[in-house]
Formats: structure tokens, C-alpha cells, sequence
């Protein structure tokens, strides 16, 4: 791992990352979510994913990524999101299994960017 991607984030089941005020714009519109991940060293548990929600950890769900699918050889994953708008918080939530111990890292998250869909 090189020193570009020497700073990222481990999610473990539960976990979450909050991002406030991000704005959306006016117009509801469906995008392009292009994850970046770190490549672990053992693999996701099963039935891992990365949900990504509005407002609150248990709020709508804009996209969910299905970890066990193996990223591009650049580590990107890219998914849809469902419509939207406006301004609001978004949450990347780390879904597991829980009853592990000690609980495993769901994914090491580097970056994230959205796209409008062409």
C-alpha cells in the first residue's frame, strides 16, 4: 500500500460514516456512486454490505453495496443510487454479522465520488 492510500477507513458491523449538509441540487436524479476500497486482508464476512442512507443510520436507503462482489482492478466499486435531492446527511453504514468475536472489518473504505448518470 503506498502512501497515497495510506489513510482510510475500517468499518466494522454497526459502523458508520456521517457526511452533513452534502446538496444534491434541486432536481431528484438518480446517481453514479464510485466507491474506492483498500484491499483487505482477509475477505468481507458473509453477507457484508455497504448501505448508504439519508439523514439518520436507520433512514432511507439511497444504494446498499454487496461487499462479496470483488471491486475492478483499480479497487472501484460503482452502484446506482435511487433518486435525490436537496440537501442532506448521508450515512455509509457497515452491515455484518455481529455475533463474531471479535467482530470483522466489513471493508476499509478510501474514497467515494457521485456522477450524474450520462
Amino acid at each position: 500500500m503506498g502512501p497515497r492510500k495510506a489513510h482510510h477507513v475500517a468499518l466494522f458491523p454497526g459502523g458508520y460514516l456521517r457526511f452533513d449538509d452534502l446538496d444534491f441540487g434541486p432536481q431528484a436524479a438518480a446517481l453514479r456512486l464510485t466507491l474506492e476500497f483498500i484491499p483487505a486482508e482477509t475477505p468481507p464476512p458473509p453477507g457484508a454490505t455497504l448501505e448508504l442512507r439519508l439523514d439518520h443510520p436507520k433512514g432511507p436507503l439511497l444504494a446498499s453495496v454487496n461487499l462479496s462482489t470483488p471491486p475492478d482492478e483499480q479497487g472501484l466499486l460503482t452502484v446506482t443510487t435511487t433518486p435525490i435531492e436537496a440537501l442532506h446527511t448521508l450515512y455509509f453504514l457497515a452491515v455484518g454479522p455481529i455475533e463474531i468475536t471479535p467482530p470483522p472489518i466489513v471493508c476499509r473504505l478510501f474514497s467515494f465520488r457521485f456522477a450524474e448518470l450520462a
